[in-house]
């Protein structure tokens, strides 16, 4: 067996230790690779879950935007609930006072038809409606005009939590016979009634109903539309004076003061009617 040099010993050593040099370079650079490998998957895991994180952030966003909006609506459609909770409210408390009135009239009348003598005392205020009204329209120097009926309540509210609430409504019959100079009599009958209600949501529109009628009789030759004008037209015959004819054309005369006064508008309508009670609840059958 051939024996290794000293020359030969030192190169082989060299050589063993190159290679461990060699291979420790390549376990550094191994270790630096892996550690910026870590850090690169580090950095892709934040921007995945940065870019997730934001996603979700806005969507809860987008859900928490959507809660206030189902919020605010909510609180609206309860505050309508309550604005018509009270509107109901208050239109059976009419409707209750309209009953207690009604009750009251019937009382009176039945006192009145068991004891006429207690005509006295009915109150001066249910007279006053139809004083009201003849002033109004200066009936009292309409001699043809007989057995004047008037009939006129008004009632109005609010409610002192809605400072934009108005509840009212009035009535009115109006009925008379026009007695012609042959004592032949024209009966005019003119019922009408209103409510207005108006509240927070509809302030710039409220409710309003208003519906009247007109009766005649005997029947006439008239054109009548609803709260206009009526237009009389004569129908002469050969026999019939021509006076008789131009006194029988006035029957209309005091209606169409009334109808002049509506003109087909309710708020028109509820100006009478507040003004012949003096903004109350009076009525008169006399």
């Amino acid at each position: 067996m051939a024996s290794i040099t000293l020359p030969a010993k030192k190169t082989l050593k060299k050589e063993v230790e190159d290679m461990k040099k060699t291979i420790n370079n390549l376990q550094q650079n191994l270790n630096n690779l892996s550690l910026k490998l870590v850090e690169t998957d580090k950095e892709e895991m934040h921007s995945i879950i940065n870019a997730n994180v934001s996603k979700y952030e806005k969507k809860i966003k987008t859900l928490n935007k959507k809660v206030k909006t189902l919020q605010s609506k909510t609180t609206k459609l309860n505050k309508q609930l309550k604005e018509k909770d009270k509107t109901i409210k208050s239109l059976e408390e009419q409707l209750t006072e309209k009953d207690s009135n009604i009750k009251s009239l019937e009382s009176l009348l039945e006192n009145l038809q068991k004891d006429p003598k207690k005509g006295n005392e009915i109150p001066q205020e249910v007279d006053r409606v139809k004083e009201n009204f003849k002033d109004k329209y200066n009936v009292d120097n309409m001699p043809n005009i007989d057995n004047l009926k008037v009939i006129a309540r008004y009632r109005y509210s609010d409610n002192p939590r809605d400072e934009y609430s108005s509840f009212h409504s009035g009535e009115l019959e109006l009925s008379y016979d026009y007695v012609k100079g042959n004592n032949n009599v024209i009966s005019v009958e003119y019922k009408a009634d209103y409510n207005s209600t108006q509240t927070y949501d509809n302030r710039y529109d409220p409710d309003v109903e208003f519906e009247s009628s007109l009766k005649v009789s005997p029947n006439l030759h008239y054109t009548y539309h609803q709260d206009e004008l009526i237009e009389y037209s004569e129908f002469k015959d050969e026999d019939e004076d021509e006076d008789e004819d131009e006194d029988e054309g006035k029957w209309c005369d005091l209606m169409n003061q009334v109808l002049d006064d509506i003109l087909c508008e309710a708020d028109n309508f509820s100006d009478i009617v507040k003004s012949i009670t003096e903004e109350g609840e009076y009525s008169s059958e006399n």
